[in-house]
């Protein structure tokens, strides 16, 4: 599974970093969507969504795939989409829901406008005439809803009994969001894939892509033995500013702190 982009409809604007306090760690699910006078059914399952981060960066799943792209919201509820388009995982689907899931790509990022009550959220424009209502998610344990959305930073990594020394020069990282997506740094690459956390704190983790750049032998190797240990996580656990993540045998595989 690989990244690939779809060229922005907004063209000529920069990536911006602006996301409203009351949407980060969020996450919705696509209920309606209207485009002119026609309403297109939406799925319950699979469910379409969108998170916010701190950074202005949004994912969430689209029909088949998991989807990754930009914002800025300013205060008057206007919005500009990153020049730089959707970041997607490359699995095929359904037909029907290929074609959705294109279609909701396409029309999410013609949108202007974005408000929200809270526990709704819309984004809409006036020409074309655009209209897509979203409800809120159930998060987690509140401690560990405090983790998601946030970026994270690796501070120990144990796999099949070996304790992994982390790199010196840049940690690896992550930020998880509520919609079951997440993206980070493994060493060289950037990575990207499902990280769903139920309500109990279990977790079903994985398929993992990332960006397929070349780095030191000793790296590349940390590398794949932290994406290894990610597929592995069963469970997370929150306890002060660390994130654990579990393996099957309840053993703490890696651990994050909040930047």
């Amino acid at each position: 599974m690989v990244a690939i982009l779809l060229p922005s409809l907004v063209m000529g604007q920069e990536t911006f970093n602006s996301t409203p306090g009351n949407l980060r760690g969020a996450a919705f699910r696509l209920t309606s969507a209207t485009v002119g006078d026609r309403q297109f059914p939406i799925p319950a399952q699979p469910a379409i969504t969108i998170s916010f981060e701190e950074n202005g960066r949004v994912s969430g799943h689209s029909a088949v795939n998991l989807y990754f792209g930009s914002l800025s919201v300013n205060s008057d509820g206007t919005i500009t989409w990153g020049s730089e388009g959707w970041a997607l995982t490359r699995r095929s689907g359904l037909p029907a829901l290929m074609d959705l899931e294109t279609l909701y790509l396409q029309v999410l990022e013609r949108t202007t406008t974005l408000s929200t009550d809270g526990s709704t959220l819309t984004f809409s424009s006036d020409d074309p005439a655009i209209s897509l209502l979203f409800e809120r998610l159930a998060a987690p344990p509140q401690a560990v809803a405090d983790f998601l959305g946030k970026p994270l930073t690796l501070t120990s990594f144990v796999l099949d009994g070996n304790n992994y020394p982390l790199p010196a020069k840049q940690r690896p990282s992550m930020t998880i969001n509520p919609n079951g997506a997440c993206a980070g740094f493994s060493g060289v690459n950037r990575f990207f894939g499902r990280f769903a956390i139920a309500e109990n704190g279990g977790v079903d983790a994985g398929p993992f892509g990332s960006t397929m750049i070349a780095g030191p032998a000793g790296l590349m190797d940390f590398e794949t033995a932290f994406l290894k240990a990610l597929n592995s996580v069963k469970r997370v656990e929150a306890a002060g500013k660390t994130l654990r993540l579990l393996d099957s045998a309840g053993s703490t595989v890696l651990a994050f702190e909040t930047r």
